[in-house]
């Protein structure tokens, strides 16, 4: 193609599709899982107040063997946005597929972890508080959702 040539339609439209398949990429791998930790931050920040100073941290069996303040809390949407990060990371030097199974873990793994530590909050707010592992496990289906959401979305971008 000369300097004064007007563009190929053909590669233009080839490029619109890669451009078209980035802005999905940035959205189901950078600004989901960001939205959802900012959302659980956001919750987790207005319950905090409303928890008791020390809630059960971890169970062992039917009995809490690990207590701590509420906002210790806190951390598991930094981890877990981290975690997203790494993913966001390794989509660079991944292949195609390789690519679509990051993103798919990763916003699982950070709807997994954002759910698990909001209700491990919510449990505690309740006047008999617990938190034991069948309350815990309702976490999976925010994570098991946005896995398929993930899943849709980025199966679509190959179609």
């Amino acid at each position: 193609m000369g300097e004064g040539e007007p563009p190929d339609p053909r590669n233009a439209k080839e490029a619109f599709t890669v451009q078209q398949k980035s802005r999905r990429t940035i959205l189901t791998a950078l600004v989901l899982p960001a939205a959802l930790t900012v959302a659980t931050l956001v919750a987790m920040l207005a319950l905090i107040p409303q928890a008791p100073s020390e809630i059960v941290m971890q169970w062992s069996g039917d009995e809490p063997s690990r207590y701590g303040h509420p906002a210790e809390l806190l951390f598991v949407p930094v981890i877990a946005a981290g975690i997203s990060a790494i993913m966001w990371a390794a989509l660079g030097s991944a292949s195609p597929s390789n690519q679509r199974l990051a993103v798919i873990l990763g916003n699982a793994l950070n709807a997994g972890l954002n759910a698990t530590a909001l209700l491990m909050l919510l449990t505690q707010l309740g006047p008999s508080p617990t938190g034991s592992l069948s309350g815990i496990l309702i976490a999976l289906i925010p994570a098991a959702a946005v896995g398929l959401i993930t899943f849709l979305l980025v199966r679509t971008q190959t179609d």
